[in-house]
């Protein structure tokens, strides 16, 4: 009979143990082990009792660093679900205890604390894109009292294929903060007209990555819920891929961009700067000059030139250039440059941009950028 009773015993366990013990008056959450009582926060009938319980063993020093570890990690990877219904309890239980958890669950929680949405509407007078990401609260995602948010593009595709998301200059930027409840206008995707017989009219499927840096503002009551110890508000730094499908005209493909490093080097063996000068012409010490050639581009090129002091990334715009691959080609570029410094060493920078590629008709365009170190410049006298 003992032997038949111990057989029956994980039976009971599995199946009918809380309600068993109940009966006699017993917590069963003080007897379940950590992996069980994550199992049973993550139902809706049990998670506030599974989390108040696991609350106590943490303040009672009951847990240990790598049961702590598993379980943010296991909080953080469901939150990141946005079909899984979070359970109230585990917002109370985690936030607080975000500040000493590792920088990957915390970028994994509060980069899915938001609720972002993809919106592409038509330009007026065109048939580009204008880009919005869309930002609300997400109800029972997070406890604090707002949430301040700062985007990166990092990636930007169509039906799977990378496509360029613009900027004035030509490249991706950094998005001033914006509050949830609120969204911006990240830009406009250039779109090149092409044969319409050739490409008909179709719905894609538009990916969009941010890098998203998310900071807790302040703490208080729980929106609707219980009131939560403060935090010290470190942010959290995560990536998101929102998506959207967006129904094209025929005749219009978005601009691809082709990533291929060794698009760079080849560049940089096509591209050669002739005459460059600063502060040589008696009518303005602040102009300078250069030409630049371009022989048998080795893909569709569009850049925005700016010459910048020795490895900076930002100085003096100097206009656009674009040349078809296959293709050679001389400009000359003329500009005024305030405040180089006669002696200056200093670089060209090429950075994609797309607008320049649609406007010229690629419907592809290099989006690799093109450095050119130590231009040989003539310096003029001191005035």
């Amino acid at each position: 009979m003992w032997v038949a009773g111990a057989l029956l015993i994980p039976t009971l366990l599995v199946g009918g143990f809380d309600a068993y013990v109940v009966i006699r008056g017993v917590d069963t959450m003080r007897l379940k082990p950590v992996w069980w009582l994550l199992r049973d926060a993550k139902s809706a009938s049990s998670a506030d009792a599974a989390v108040a319980e696991l609350m106590r063993r943490d303040t009672e020093g009951k847990l240990s660093a790598d049961q702590l570890n598993e379980l943010f990690g296991a909080m953080a990877s469901l939150h990141v679900d946005p079909n899984y219904k979070w359970p109230r309890g585990w917002t109370t239980y985690i936030e607080p205890r975000l500040d000493a958890a590792s920088d990957e669950v915390r970028g994994l929680y509060w980069a899915h604390a938001v609720d972002l949405r993809l919106k592409l509407t038509p330009s007026a007078g065109s048939t580009n894109w204008m880009l919005q990401v869309e930002v609300g609260a997400w109800p029972g995602r997070y406890g604090n009292d707002g949430l301040n948010c700062v985007w990166k593009p990092i990636a930007f595709t169509v039906d799977g294929v990378k496509a360029a998301v613009p900027d004035v200059a030509g490249g991706m930027r950094d998005v001033p903060d914006w509050a949830v409840q609120g969204g911006g206008t990240l830009g406009e995707i250039y779109l090149t007209h092409v044969d319409p017989a050739k490409v008909p009219s179709r719905t894609v499927n538009v990916d969009l990555t941010l890098e998203l840096t998310v900071t807790p503002t302040h703490t208080g009551v729980l929106r609707g819920l219980r009131a939560s110890p403060a935090v010290a508000g470190r942010a959290g730094t995560g990536q998101r891929t929102i998506r959207a499908a967006v129904a094209l005209p025929a005749g219009v493909v978005p601009v691809r961009v082709l990533t291929d490093p060794a698009l760079a080097n080849a560049a940089q063996k096509n591209i050669a700067i002739h005459d460059a000068e600063y502060g040589r012409q008696p009518w303005d010490a602040t102009l300078f000059r250069m030409t630049l050639d371009c022989t048998h581009a080795p893909a569709n090129m569009a850049y925005a030139m700016t010459l910048c002091h020795r490895g900076a990334n930002s100085g003096w715009a100097l206009g656009t250039f674009f040349c078809k691959q296959g293709e050679s080609k001389t400009i000359t570029v003329s500009s005024p440059v305030f405040g180089l410094g006669r002696g200056s060493p200093v670089d060209l920078l090429l950075t994609p941009a797309s607008e320049i590629a649609a406007t010229s008709g690629f419907t592809s365009v290099s989006g690799v950028p093109v450095r050119i170190e130590n231009l040989p410049i003539a310096w003029g006298s001191p005035k």
